[in-house]
């Protein structure tokens, strides 16, 4: 070996030390990102790089190389590090498994400073082949293999590859099963199976999040991603349920108000109208406010008391309806304004009920002012319905009317007649019954035909549909007739 083999490698790494005490120095005077630290550790690679180019054969050059890569990576040199990294690890002979662990985390960071996430996973992979799993590090390094998946997941959702994204947030259930990256990745893609409408798959990730990290910063909301999946998908149980635990636990009480309110709607949903008018009643209890939610939640309760047949207090909440309805001011709402005129048509309902409860019976005199009563209170109601001026409850007040005044002409002519009557009596009766019931009979027909006419306007629901049907009945010259056909325009709702 020539005196310059022999010598220029120990000068050469000599050199290396200079430029590295140098660089210390300038460090502690400036600052370790100041300008003259940067131009010395430029140089100091510079002398690492020439010193494994002369002397490659040298026991220290990987050392020297693994050493350049790192302070190539800190001087933000990405590819030039990546570069003299891969060497590093591309050396043939023995493998020096410090150097190589360097060389790889080097490789890792570089291509993750470089945004080829799924090269630096490979590179923090590697790593790991040369960390005990018991080291502290071993552990350090994982959590950068889940971050490196969790950016692709990210890159993935930004193209809008939501099946991919989530296929790599998964991934890091297994990868990290513990990592702080593995609860924000499982989170997200639970929330993209949601955007997918995978409820059933979203769900088991959301209930292993919960079961598993109920005092995550990012499973707080968690509960009320699970109440809506299951309202989704139509488990309208299991999502009263969900949002029944959310009014009892959750801390803000705008989210407890709402909650409760769901849970009554789902509750009615899943058939437990008993559960569900409970519900109901207690949001409406508690809460003021908003004034649309209050009138829904009476609505449903006046609804669910009726169809469990329990009348007198569908027609208590049905008071509540209009009252709140009339006592509304500035929050009066269209919606309002619908609900109380539904309130005052389903009052009439139960009037009219009432009228064809009472039956005439000789002697009518006694059985009259009881049946008009009845037919008074429904009229009115009827009326009050109209007088909202909504098309919908004008025309089922209209047509409600109409069959009251039909029936009750009806029943006056098929009235029981008084018994000892000669024949000349019985039909100065009959003719008496008919001259009061001809009024009645043209009063019907007057108002069937009143609602027939919204068709003609371009309006037309199912109670204008049944006054066609009732004047077929009231006058079949007229209506009914197979060929006469009602057609309407593109403007009918």
């Amino acid at each position: 070996m020539c005196i310059r083999d022999r010598y220029g490698a120990d000068a050469g790494y000599s050199a290396i030390i200079a430029y590295q005490k140098r660089s210390e120095e300038l460090g502690a005077a400036h600052g370790e990102g100041s300008q003259p630290v940067t131009q010395w550790r430029e140089k100091a690679v510079e002398s690492q790089l020439r010193f494994v180019k002369s002397y490659r054969g040298d026991k220290r050059s990987g050392a020297v190389l693994a050493k350049a890569s790192e302070e190539l990576f800190a001087l933000k040199r990405y590819k030039k590090a990546l570069e003299v990294a891969t060497s590093v690890v591309s050396q043939k002979g023995g493998i020096d498994k410090k150097l190589h662990k360097t060389a790889y985390g080097v490789i890792a960071h570089s291509q993750y400073e470089l945004g080829n996430y799924a090269e630096a996973e490979s590179g923090y992979r590697n790593q790991l082949r040369y960390i005990p799993e018991l080291d502290k590090e071993h552990g350090v390094v994982l959590e950068r293999v889940a971050a490196t998946a969790y950016k692709q997941g990210d890159i993935a959702r930004q193209a809008n590859d939501l099946n991919g994204a989530i296929e790599h947030f998964l991934r890091i259930k297994t990868i990290a099963p513990g990592s702080e990256a593995r609860v924000a990745a499982q989170y997200d893609a639970a929330t993209h199976m949601m955007t997918l409408k995978k409820w059933q798959a979203a769900l088991v990730e959301l209930q292993e999040l919960r079961s598993k990290f109920p005092g995550h910063k990012l499973t707080s909301d968690v509960s009320q991603k699970i109440a809506y999946a299951y309202e989704q998908d139509e488990q309208w149980e299991k999502a009263a349920k969900e949002y029944m635990a959310i009014y009892s636990s959750h801390d803000n009480e705008d989210v407890r108000r709402d909650a409760l309110f769901v849970a009554a709607e789902l509750h009615e949903k899943a058939g437990n109208d008993t559960v569900a008018i409970d519900t109901f009643k207690r949001w409406a209890h508690a809460y003021e406010e908003p004034f649309d939610n209050r009138m829904e939640a009476r609505y449903h309760i006046a609804y669910l008391y009726k169809k469990n047949n329990d009348m007198t207090r569908h027609l208590y909440w049905l008071r509540r309806i209009i009252d709140g309805d009339r006592d509304a001011g500035s929050r009066r709402s269209d919606r309002s304004r619908w609900l109380a005129a539904w309130a005052n048509a389903e009052y009439g309902d139960y009037w009219a009920w009432e009228f064809k409860r009472v039956k005439l019976r000789a002697p009518l005199d006694k059985w009259m002012p009881r049946k008009s009563e009845k037919l008074k209170n429904a009229l009115d109601r009827y009326e009050k319905a109209a007088s909202y001026e909504i098309f919908e409850m004008s025309a089922r007040a209209s047509y409600s009317i109409g069959e009251l005044y039909a029936r009750f002409a009806r029943e006056l002519m098929t009235s029981p007649r008084p018994k000892g009557m000669s024949n000349l009596e019985r039909q100065e009766y009959e003719l008496l019954l008919e001259e009061q019931a001809i009024p009645f009979e043209d009063l019907a027909i007057e108002i069937h035909q009143n609602n027939i006419q919204f068709s003609w306007k371009g309006n037309y629901n199912e109670w204008v549909g049944k006054s066609f049907t009732a004047m077929a009945r009231l006058s079949p010259a007229r209506f009914d007739k197979q060929e006469i056909q009602v057609s309407y325009g593109d403007g009918i709702r």
